[in-house]
């Protein structure tokens, strides 16, 4: 066996583990509450209408 298939297999039995053991991600506010609090770190754009 080459090196590319080691590493081929390696990748592959490490996808399976990591899909078989996903935690779910429990998201404690809204993308909306989310914009609010870190309104600070984006940039806000004014678009004129002409």
């Amino acid at each position: 066996m080459n090196d590319m298939e080691n590493v081929r297999r390696a990748v592959a039995a490490w996808t399976d583990y990591r899909n078989e053991h996903a935690k779910e991600v429990n998201w404690q506010f809204t993308t909306n509450d989310a914009r609010t609090k870190l309104k600070s770190i984006y940039p806000v754009y004014h678009f004129e209408n002409k």
